[in-house]
């Protein structure tokens, strides 16, 4: 039977959680930061896209300037905080950083961003990121490491060996670009993209606050789900009957959502897979010898 004694912050009982209290606010906060990325993205380019719209297009080394500064504002503490997270022993509210990541890594080693322009230099049409996705993630592991050796990378072993739901969020944190994927083609969907994610923060945010397990990966769950359901509902609107020039047929209800119960009931499965930690943890425990008297 598990208690959570308010007036000491600990769990007691004959089965303790592995962190004995809820995250701090300032620690959910950050452990919610990567699903107010998209949000933070989509007002700024509102913010930019309606100033030059009411000026005189300014010239080219100006915009320039400018997209390399608003590349620098989002990838700037984003990299910091994955690094401080490293350093401080990937506490919880790192994972989902870590998460999104690696996952924009390795998607954008196959992707062409062109027009792209970052401090002089611009992007073509087919010249792809390939190996230059890893260097801001590479830089940041290879600093971490060298100001705080391996200690972190034991705490990271042995914090995923007691909770196994920390590598949940950190599967969690990429189902922001989940929703990108399924709102390709969509047009003006920017506001809804942004509540989308929204509601990935509320989940980031009770699983932050919880103390058991089940309450943890139950909050990631519920995240999902509630986001995918609403998600599903919107593009089964939205294609029905349309017909885009790169579409053979036009789109129906029934298609797009069975598309999205598909790639929903993967994302869940996925983000369950962990658990085979926990029940690995569970068989180790209980065949491990008891100490002699």
């Amino acid at each position: 039977m598990e208690n959570f004694n308010s007036a000491t912050g600990k769990t007691e009982g004959k089965i303790a959680s592995v962190e004995e209290k809820p995250a701090t606010w300032g620690e959910t906060l950050l452990g919610m930061g990567p699903f107010l990325i998209a949000p933070a993205i989509f007002i700024t380019g509102f913010l930019v896209t309606s100033l030059f719209g009411a000026l005189k297009p300014p010239p080219e080394p100006i915009l320039t300037i400018v997209s390399s500064i608003l590349v620098l504002i989002y990838v700037g503490p984003f990299l910091f905080v994955l690094g401080l997270g490293w350093v401080k022993g990937f506490p919880r509210w790192s994972y989902p950083y870590w998460g999104i990541a690696l996952l924009f890594s390795i998607w954008l080693m196959d992707a062409a961003t062109p027009g792209l322009r970052f401090f002089g230099y611009s992007f073509e049409h087919d010249d792809l990121w390939g190996w230059r996705a890893w260097i801001p993630v590479a830089l940041v592991a290879v600093v971490a490491f060298l100001l705080s050796r391996i200690r972190p990378l034991r705490l990271l072993a042995k914090r995923l060996w007691q909770d196994w739901t920390r590598l949940s969020f950190a599967i969690y944190g990429v189902l922001p670009l989940a929703v990108l994927l399924a709102f390709d083609e969509v047009h003006a969907e920017e506001a809804y993209v942004v509540a989308l994610n929204l509601l990935l923060g509320l989940g980031a945010l009770c699983y932050m606050r919880s103390i058991y397990t089940w309450q943890r990966i139950l909050s990631l769950l519920a995240g999902l789900l509630v986001t995918w359901a609403a998600a599903t509902v919107y593009l089964a609107i939205y294609w029905n009957g349309r017909q885009e020039p790169w579409m053979d047929n036009p789109g129906n209800w029934v298609d797009t959502a069975l598309w999205m119960n598909k790639l929903g009931g993967f994302l869940v499965l996925i983000l369950l897979v962990p658990a085979c930690l926990g029940l690995l943890r569970l068989f180790v425990n209980k065949i491990r010898p008891l100490p002699s008297a």
